[in-house]
């Protein structure tokens, strides 16, 4: 079973210099929740944990139509693009295999916060964050 610590050292080398792409490209960013191995993963915890409001516009969002895009590979993409293609995969991959009850929280309007959680083998709430631009 992989301590906190080492499933960090995991998620950090798998984002390592990739960006979600929108109108902006945000980097990723990991998170480990402490003390919350009793803790339900849900929107509320979200945004305790973030220091949000009970007003923000928050959303539970599928997993897999946020990777869709970044893990598809096109016809016309480059050596570099198909190179990016494999290290979304390969994220995607880490993720499943590190993590349980994985989730994806949207919060926001125009700039949204993105939290992909999930349950660590330590019973820990973690995953990776980002950012999204949609106008």
């Amino acid at each position: 079973m992989k301590t906190d610590l080492e499933l960090y050292e995991t998620l950090s080398e798998a984002i390592n210099g990739l960006f979600y792409q929108t109108e902006l490209d945000y980097p990723f960013e990991v998170f480990i929740w402490e003390n919350t191995k009793e803790t339900a993963i849900d929107k509320t915890e979200i945004l305790k944990r973030t220091k949000g409001s009970p007003e923000d516009n928050i959303e539970e969002f599928d997993f897999n139509h946020l990777f869709s895009t970044p893990t598809m590979e096109q016809d016309w993409h480059t050596s570099e693009d198909k190179e990016r293609v494999a290290r979304f995969r390969n994220l995607v991959k880490v993720l499943k295999e590190n993590l349980t009850d994985i989730k994806v929280f949207r919060r926001g309007r125009i700039y949204i916060d993105v939290y992909i959680t999930g349950k660590a083998p330590s019973g820990n709430i973690a995953g990776i964050s980002t950012k999204q631009m949609q106008t």
